[in-house]
């Protein structure tokens, strides 16, 4: 019996289609790539060195920047610094003006009253404090009124008569100037007085008390915070 004659192929049709599938794909690509291979490189890569360049020069300008921010904010500390130690010379000068005001508030204030008949007028003083100053509470010896320095330091007992009050360091107030008889004048008494400060003499009005009386009111003495006076 006689065998069929058999032809033996290397490739086959499969093989084939499969070869001419990647030469066609590989070729697609290469078409598709080959403007990118044909492309000069060198202005891409000089647009990329400018852009590099303006961004070192954008990073310097911000170097300065902070370097500027650092030394106005270093002069905005210096300023600060200053306004604070404005604040608190100003502060020390308001402390300063407060105690030369105090100080200024504080005058010598002596009260001299005057008459020419023989009864006995006595001279009465209040100051801000509510202290009476009288014949029997002069405050000589500085156990009447022990905070005060003020006193009666002239009594007559007989007119004509001469008295006087006097506060070395009075201090801003009201101080009520009175004439007072132990026991009522028979005659009228015509009393005349004088106000004492660092600015002068002031004279108080001349009273004239009549008989049977025996207080009258002269006048108030308002010492002002700057040291002046006002006599009313």
């Amino acid at each position: 019996m006689r065998r069929p004659q058999r032809e033996f192929e290397v490739f086959s049709m499969s093989v084939l289609d499969m070869f001419a599938s990647a030469l066609g794909a590989f070729m697609m690509c290469a078409i598709i790539l080959m403007p990118y291979y044909l492309r000069d490189p060198a202005p891409k890569l000089k647009s990329v060195d400018n852009q590099l360049q303006q961004a070192a020069l954008r990073l310097k300008q911000v170097d300065e920047s902070l370097r500027n921010s650092k030394i106005e904010n270093s002069e905005l500390a210096k300023e600060v610094q200053k306004g604070r130690d404005s604040q608190s010379q100003l502060q020390e000068c308001k402390r300063g003006l407060k105690q030369c005001q105090t100080a200024l508030a504080k005058t010598f204030l002596l009260v001299q009253v005057t008459w020419s008949s023989p009864e006995d007028v006595n001279l009465h003083v209040t100051d801000p404090a509510g202290h009476e100053f009288r014949w029997n509470a002069t405050n000589r010896s500085g156990q009447d009124f022990p905070d005060s320095k003020a006193k009666l330091s002239v009594d007559s007992r007989i007119g004509p008569g001469l008295e006087v009050w006097l506060d070395p360091s009075a201090t801003a107030g009201d101080y009520k100037v009175d004439y007072v008889f132990d026991d009522p004048v028979k005659e009228d008494v015509e009393v005349e007085g004088v106000v004492y400060d660092r600015y002068g003499a002031t004279p108080l009005k001349t009273v004239k008390i009549p008989a049977g009386q025996m207080r009258s009111h002269v006048a108030t003495i308002r010492i002002n915070a700057d040291g002046t006076k006002v006599i009313r």
